[in-house]
């Protein structure tokens, strides 16, 4: 069956599991970077709020072999897990005071949400553009978040500067910076796990730690990963006021940084025989072939000048 029979047929079969206390349906979301996917959405009696279970993904599956009713299962044991996650009373968001220490921002590309620009507050960086969010809750990696639109602040009757502030005091807060070397997290995917990272391997913003392998950088074994302890929207942390400083005068140069996600960036310290070129084909590279196009960043490379404390393009 093609892609519309086969979301009619999960619709159809996640309705009679679920059963007529659930209105099952269909919602496309626009994603980040204009990337517009299907959401099936569960909505049970007496609740306002649901996990979105994109299908696009489900797909491939399907045309592997995998049951439209071992998907319905797959499909409702994740909403049966994190239903809890979203229930939440709507009205809460109406305040303002009941949301300020929840909101928190992230990057996205500008060019490529141009349109999404247009409706929502934001502040230009680079080529990117800093935009906020409600923090709900995560559980499982998986984050329960809602998007500031410009209709937020006109019901909450504030505006860009105040949520900026107050964002850039929460977001550190609760997504605390994290700089590990590459080949550890490579090590520890290789071995299917995230365990084993030693607290001298690690930075956490609330000491300021760093990996001794620091003092013993070479173009080859030096990349480090700049993320928050969630894994999620982390490479918001190159607006973080300490970590890019802190990195450059723990190396003592200046360095690159590359933004491999939405979630991370890569940094890399200069050495002669490293061309920013080669660093700019494998962004490009990276972003073409092993990034979900709703969690590109850029394909460019950021420099960070220790002499001034900037990062520039």
């Amino acid at each position: 069956m093609n892609y519309t029979e086969f979301t009619d047929a999960i619709v159809k079969n996640t309705q009679n599991a679920a059963g007529k206390e659930c209105r099952i349906f269909i919602n496309q979301v626009v994603k980040n970077n204009n990337t517009r996917l299907d959401g099936l959405v569960i909505m049970e009696k007496d609740r306002n709020m649901s996990p979105t279970i994109y299908l696009n993904d489900f797909y491939p599956k399907y045309k592997k072999g995998m049951s439209i009713e071992k998907i319905t299962d797959e499909i409702l044991s994740g909403y049966y897990n994190y239903r809890d996650t979203f229930d939440m009373n709507t009205d809460f968001l109406s305040s303002f005071e009941n949301v300020r220490e929840k909101i928190a921002y992230k990057l996205i590309n500008r060019k490529m949400n141009e349109e999404l620009l247009k409706k929502i507050p934001h502040k230009t960086f680079l080529d990117l553009a800093v935009v906020y969010y409600i923090y709900l809750s995560d559980k499982d990696g998986a984050l329960a978040s809602t998007l500031i639109y410009n209709s937020y602040l006109e019901a909450w009757e504030t505006d860009l500067k105040t949520i900026d502030e107050q964002a850039r005091i929460n977001t550190p807060q609760l997504f605390k910076a994290r700089i590990r070397p590459i080949d550890r997290i490579l090590e520890n995917a290789e071995n299917n796990s995230v365990s084993g990272l030693k607290a001298e391997d690690e930075f956490d913003e609330s000491d300021y730690t760093f990996p001794e392998s620091l003092k013993l950088c070479d173009p080859y074994k030096s990349m480090y990963v700049l993320t928050n302890e969630s894994g999620l929207h982390g490479a918001a942390c190159i607006l973080y006021k300490r970590p890019l400083s802190l990195f450059g005068k723990k190396i003592n140069r200046d360095f690159y940084v590359l933004p491999s996600s939405v979630h991370e960036v890569i940094m890399v310290p200069k050495f002669s025989d490293l061309r920013k070129e080669d660093l700019s084909c494998m962004v490009r590279d990276i972003n073409k072939t092993g990034v979900s196009p709703e969690e590109v960043l850029s394909d460019n490379v950021y420099e960070y000048d220790i002499s001034t404390d900037t990062l520039k393009m």
